[in-house]
């Protein structure tokens, strides 16, 4: 349904009232609440890709494993923070939160490990804005 009346913007630009109940709805789709709407929305950058290096290593006495969290562009202002979880704590303790700096698109982290009684597969995972990529660690006695 047209309606014709219009609303008078600076500039002597006029938009129809169709033209604002659609952006209305809009907003509401986006963030309304108790309504339907969309669950979810993607806003900033997603994960590309987490790497740890070694892949492999002896857990304990200090011996730690690096890794690498990439996203899909530059960081925007306030930077990103990548949520961060180990599978095993036991074996494998990353940092709970990994920052990507303003413009960067990348962070290093460092991962504790501890010491294991047999080979221990654990899995490091990164989450941010509905993301999340993971990386296989081997933590040996």
């Amino acid at each position: 349904m047209h309606l014709p009346v219009t609303h008078a913007f600076p500039h002597n630009a006029h938009v129809t009232s169709r033209f604002i109940l659609s952006l209305l709805f809009l907003t509401c789709m986006l963030g309304c609440s108790g309504g339907g709407g969309l669950t979810t929305s993607t806003i900033g950058p997603t994960i590309n890709s987490l790497t740890v290096n070694p892949t492999t290593i002896k857990g304990g006495s200090g011996n730690t494993v690096n890794g690498t969290v990439t996203i899909s562009f530059p960081a925007p202002s306030g930077g990103v923070n990548i949520s961060l979880t180990s599978s095993n704590t036991g074996a494998a303790q990353p940092p709970s939160v990994a920052t990507i700096s303003v413009g960067a698109t990348s962070t290093n982290f460092t991962i504790t490990t501890s010491t294991v009684t047999t080979s221990t597969a654990v899995t490091i995972t990164g989450t941010t804005n509905g993301s999340s990529q993971s990386a296989q660690l081997t933590v040996t006695p």
